[in-house]
């Protein structure tokens, strides 16, 4: 638990509320009555081809489609790796969402992370979905300014600003929490 508040310390907690507020682009919008919220998904697909693997180490260089390499630990959870040879391709599909909303009340601000892993065929094959939902409380609220100060699962306070572009801000009230959910997934297949 203590790695996650470190990780979503206040700086980001403070960035991912900016984006509770509208500063994000939106493609879902509110419900009728609802609390603001936004949702923005990004993906990002790669081909490669692996250039060298040290089976002892874990660590694979990668040779993108556009010449660049890229060398990294392959984890423990991704097994048979003795499989990939070299020359083989890799294609990877990478999903990030973020989720925030701003809701009524429900409980004490908090934070989590689950993590699953999926694992398929003979090679490192498979898919790793991660998220991470964190739980701040609007404990001060100035409209005219369009600040709101929110207290995360640490107890520490931070001031956020809502832009001009930001919708319904006048909506937000002492006492609401915004509710922020990271989910990361990686589609991971290797090729001969």
């Amino acid at each position: 638990m203590l790695a996650i508040k470190h990780r979503l310390g206040i700086a980001v907690l403070m960035s991912l509320a900016m984006c509770a507020f509208g500063i994000l682009p939106t493609i879902a919008k509110a419900q009728e009555g609802s609390k603001p919220h936004v949702v923005v998904v990004g993906t990002r697909a790669v081909v490669a081809t692996v250039v060298a693997i040290d089976y002892s180490t874990r660590m694979v260089t990668l040779e993108r489609t556009d010449g660049k390499t890229v060398t990294f630990r392959v984890g423990d959870n991704f097994p048979n790796l003795d499989r990939v040879k070299q020359g083989d391709t890799v294609k990877a599909v990478y999903l990030e969402s973020t989720a925030i909303a701003v809701r009524k009340p429900d409980g004490s601000p908090t934070a989590s992370e689950t993590v699953e892993v999926v694992r398929h065929g003979h090679k490192p094959e498979g898919t790793f979905v991660k998220t991470i939902t964190v739980v701040a409380t609007v404990t001060a609220i100035d409209h005219r300014r369009r600040t709101a100060t929110l207290r995360g699962p640490d107890g520490n306070s931070t001031e956020v600003r809502a832009g001009p572009e930001v919708k319904r801000f006048n909506e937000v009230k002492k006492g609401d929490q915004v509710v922020v959910e990271i989910t990361e997934a990686l589609a991971v297949s290797v090729q001969k």
